[in-house]
């Protein structure tokens, strides 16, 4: 009976309960979104208080629990300072919370618009939005009990589109501060567990003011894929990069970089495939010290490269590249100091692979246009070299050689301009360095590469060279205003080659020639050629050729310093064939002198030279003159480079004093024979004559008069006063400790026996002098006494000392 009663009741019973259920789920979430931005405000103000950040009373921080998405709005954190180190205007984040039951994790929106980032790093402090990171790790861990690791969840992380719009972060590293603006972050398609990962990226953003742009999409399964990337950086200020050099006064220009390349990773594999990539700066300033390079536009390319890793090993290599740079100079405290310049430098068709396992580098040209070194360009004075080309055809590089085959310079221009003090006029001086002693590392290096090549140890670097030349019009010229009158001169390099050169083992022995042949100004030249084995076990340079119609009056200006000699007229003709083995020379030089006439510096005769006992250069030469006026002089040549005396900067003179004085000192010493125990015959540079030398009369220890031992000396000396009227000689007597009974060698210090010695020596001064005069008759005006000396040498003989 009360069925039909009961069951409209329960009916309206649930159709209430089926609104009521919903309606209280609503107004949680309602309750939820409603309260969260507070409830969320309240807890996360005391933890930044801790952190010394405040919140600002605008930020909004609601949870949609109808579309699990978190907003964020004008959020911004400042620092007890008041200073804003964050903020952002809104932030959207979006989860599909149903597609958790399919082990999805899907975040269908994620948007950041408007933010604003602080960074500061300092050496012991990481500073992010005011909180520092390096704090927060040094703080002392609490203790954990020892977990189970627990597996990885099963979830893939789904992103279809992650946005982060109009982002600056401001950086200050070590007081160096730096501007990041991303103007347009885009991450999408985001597919990732552990196993695979998709995604794509969009980066457009303005780094220190330069728009960079990065674009890459990225595939990868169980760990291997490969990403395909776009890079673009356009005019870096590369200034923001001086800080960070502390040895550069100076760091400026723009530099750019452009690049489209894949990277791939395999199992112990990567390969790096990079489509197009070029680099360029322009007006780059690098300062060090007082020392700036300078540098217009520099640019290299890069096509097709590909390298491929297995493991540490290099696989896989090829690749082409160019680079050219354009009006490049170094100069010195100012511009206008200018070391060297370079209008535009090419290296052409650089081609990287791979033989042997060994990279290889080959480089079809390099090339070098318009050069020149040392130019002051606040004087009117020319630079010392200028070259118009210098060209490398065919380099070839690897780990273990070097190899070049062709060396061009192209009209080689060098102006030496020498003041009255005898320095370079035109020469830019560099700062001397500190410690002079110190070897420089790249200058022992490169000593080390060319050392000769031990069979015992590892093969050393290889360089090689097939030919060297220079071409078309090349010359030296000098000015010298330091004699004169100034010396102006010009030598013309006609033919300047070299053969091939190798410090390879099997090349060490075999010759590489040379040749050069020239003008000196207008008549004179010169034709050399021969070999050179500077890698060899023992060192051998051979040199042959001629100097032919050498005018002498020219070279005069600087006999008048060396010799106080003028040449007043002659020409030197000369024919050279030496062998240089190891430091031992051997050979023979032809030398023929035509008409050469000689004179005392400032003075048209030499007479003055007998008068002090000296044979005249002219009467030297008149002696070797043939019926033409001419002499002829052949010279052998032998000795050691290590000698001392040795120098190839003299080696002419040397070898025209040497003849000259194996020619006539016979004739001197037979016209000197009545005065043969007085005198000796010694070459005097100074004077460039054959000086006459009086020996020394040797007496016993004691001994004060003169006796029979000494009378061919003293007979002599008197025939020779007696001939040369007009000379006039210093006697000076020595005495040795062993004239008052002390051993030879005893260093004299007691006054008392110096005062003994000295009184022995003037004795014996005296003595002779009055031996002169008595029978020689000779006035006693021509023999000047001298104060008397002591020599306490181990080996020293008491004796008179005479000198003109």
């Amino acid at each position: 009976m009360n069925t039909p009663a009961s069951t409209p009741k329960k009916s309206l019973f649930s159709h209430k309960l089926l609104k009521i259920i919903p309606a209280i789920f609503i107004s949680i979430y309602l309750i939820i979104w409603g309260i969260s931005s507070p409830v969320s405000k309240y807890f996360i103000e005391p933890v930044l208080q801790e952190q010394g950040l405040t919140l600002s009373s605008e930020a909004s921080i609601y949870y949609n629990p109808f579309l699990s998405q978190l907003t964020i709005k004008d959020f911004a954190l400042f620092s007890n300072e008041e200073k804003k180190v964050f903020s952002l205007d809104k932030l959207t984040v979006r989860l599909t919370l149903y597609r958790l039951l399919f082990d999805e994790v899907v975040v269908s929106e994620f948007e950041l618009n408007d933010a604003y980032l602080n960074v500061v790093k300092t050496p012991s402090q990481l500073i992010i939005a005011g909180i520092d990171l390096n704090k927060e790790s040094d703080a002392t861990p609490e203790e954990k009990t020892p977990e189970t690791v627990s597996e990885p969840l099963p979830f893939q992380l789904i992103l279809p589109r992650l946005s982060l719009n109009t982002v600056n972060i401001e950086l200050n590293n070590n007081e160096i501060n730096h501007q990041i603006n991303i103007d347009e972050l885009l991450i999408s398609q985001v597919k990732a567990d552990l196993k695979s990962q998709t995604a794509l990226l969009s980066l457009q953003s303005v780094v220190d003011g330069t728009a960079l742009e990065l674009t890459a999409d990225a595939v990868f399964d169980n760990g291997q894929g490969e990403v395909n990337s776009q890079l673009s950086l356009n005019g870096y200020p590369i200034q923001k990069v001086q800080p960070y050099v502390a040895e550069l006064s100076e760091l400026s220009g723009l530099l750019s970089f452009t690049s489209q390349q894949k990277l791939t990773i395999a199992s112990d594999i990567v390969k790096l495939h990079v489509n197009k990539a070029e680099l360029s700066n322009t007006d780059l300033i690098v300062g060090y010290q007082q020392q700036f390079v300078t540098l217009k536009n520099f640019e290299t390319n890069i096509d097709d490269l590909l390298l491929t890793l297995s493991g540490d090993e290099i696989t896989e290599l090829s690749g082409m590249s160019q680079v050219t740079l354009n009006d490049a100079e170094v100069h010195y405290e100012k511009a206008s100091q200018k070391l060297a310049y370079i209008k535009q430098l090419a290296l052409q068709d650089i081609s990287f692979y791979l033989t042997n396992g060994e990279p290889q580098v080959k480089i079809a040209n390099f090339i070098v246009d318009e050069i020149y070194g040392s130019k002051n360009e606040d004087t009117v004075h020319p630079p010392i070299v200028t070259l118009k080309q210098f060209s490398v055809k065919d380099v070839f590089a690897n780990a273990k050689q070097l190899s070049i085959d062709t060396i061009i310079l192209d009209s080689l221009q060098s102006n030496l301009i020498l003041n009255e003090e005898s320095a370079l006029a035109n020469l830019v001086s560099l700062p001397i360095a500190k410690d002079g002693s110190e070897k420089d590392e790249a200058q022992e290096e490169m000593v080390a590469v060319v050392e000769v090549a031990d069979p015992t140890q590892d093969a050393p670097f290889i360089i090689s060279l097939n030919e060297f030349s220079l071409i078309n019009d090349n010359q030296l010229t000098l000015l010298d205003n330091s004699v004169e009158p100034m010396m102006q001169s010009k030598v013309i390099i006609d033919t300047l080659t070299l053969g091939a050169l190798s410090n390879a083992v099997s090349k060490q022995e075999e010759q590489t020639p040379f040749e050069l042949k020239g003008r000196i100004n207008k008549y004179a030249h010169f034709d050399f050629k021969g070999f050179t084995l500077p890698f060899s076990q023992t060192q051998k340079h051979h040199l042959e050729g001629s100097l032919q119609e050498l005018s002498l009056p020219a070279v005069s200006r600087y006999m008048k310093k060396a010799v106080n000699m003028e040449l007043k007229s002659g020409q030197l003709n000369t024919d050279i064939n030496v062998t240089l083995t190891g430091e031992e020379l051997n050979g023979k030089i032809l030398i023929l002198l035509r008409s050469l006439e000689t004179a005392v510096a400032g003075s048209d005769e030499a007479g003055s030279l007998i008068e002090q006992g000296a044979l005249p250069f002219n009467m030297a030469l008149g002696m070797l003159k043939d019926g033409h006026g001419d002499v002829e002089l052949d010279v052998p040549l032998s000795g050691s480079t290590s000698d001392p005396n040795f120098g190839m900067s003299s080696i002419v003179t040397l070898i025209t004093q040497k003849a000259i004085w194996m020619a006539t000192k016979e004739y001197v010493m037979t016209t000197f024979v009545p005065y043969a125990n007085v005198v000796s015959v010694a070459m005097s540079v100074g004077e460039f004559a054959l000086k006459l030398r009086f020996d020394d009369l040797i007496y016993q220890t004691k001994q004060i008069e003169p006796n029979e031992a000494q009378q061919a000396y003293l007979q002599g000396f008197i025939a020779l006063m007696q001939d040369k009227e007009k000379t006039r000689v210093n006697i000076c007597g020595i005495s040795v400790p062993g004239d008052i009974n002390l051993s030879a060698g005893t260093k004299i210090t007691d006054a008392k026996h110096i005062n003994q010695l000295k009184e022995i020596a003037e004795q014996r001064e005296a003595a002779f002098k009055d031996y002169i005069i008595e029978h020689g008759g000779i006035a006693s005006s021509r023999l000047l006494l001298c104060s008397p000396k002591i020599d306490s040498s181990e080996n020293a003989q008491p004796r008179i000392e005479l000198s003109v």
